[in-house]
């Protein structure tokens, strides 16, 4: 038995398929993307939490709707002992998704390892204002040999939110 779906349903935007109202339009569809990079580089040997500088303010049109936050980030750790590195994400000053990457070195001469890191996370701000959301890096156990930083040399990181209809 074949099955039309042609919209033509008891709601607008919906279709009826053997009694069941089925959606067609607003669930899950993309309603905006924002994007925020960073080239700057940012140096800490502190356990304190500090901005990468990767940053993008988005504004919701529903309290309904979800964010996506995407992000690629680049990390890197200088050290000639141990140390270790930790990165989240933060929805204006609420941490939304902690200990994302955390990079262990225990060496005995200096070493630099860099590297990019995704981050994927789904976010329900239930909001309709102006939203931050940005990536912040510690060195949680970082001694004065060791220290991380964010965007050595030429790279880029990107932060991408997408709205998606709820």
């Amino acid at each position: 038995m074949a099955v039309t779906i042609d919209g033509a349903g008891p709601l607008a935007g919906a279709t009826t398929l053997n009694g069941l109202t089925i959606p067609t339009t607003g669930f899950g569809k993309v309603l905006q993307v924002v994007t925020g990079t960073t080239t700057t580089q940012v140096t800490s040997t502190s356990s304190t939490f500090v901005d990468t500088g990767l940053t993008a303010t988005i504004t919701p049109s529903s309290a309904a709707s979800k964010v996506l936050v995407l992000v690629s980030q680049q990390v890197c750790m200088d050290s000639n002992d141990t140390g270790i590195m930790t990165v989240k994400i933060v929805r204006n000053s609420t941490d939304i998704q902690t200990n994302l990457y955390s990079a262990f070195l225990s060496l005995a001469t200096i070493v630099r390892y860099t590297a990019y890191n995704s981050y994927i996370f789904l976010d329900s701000p239930n909001s309709t204002t102006a939203t931050i959301y940005k990536t912040q890096f510690a060195m949680p156990t970082a001694n004065s040999s060791t220290y991380g930083f964010v965007q050595r040399g030429s790279g880029t990181s990107v932060i991408t939110l997408i709205e998606v209809a709820a």
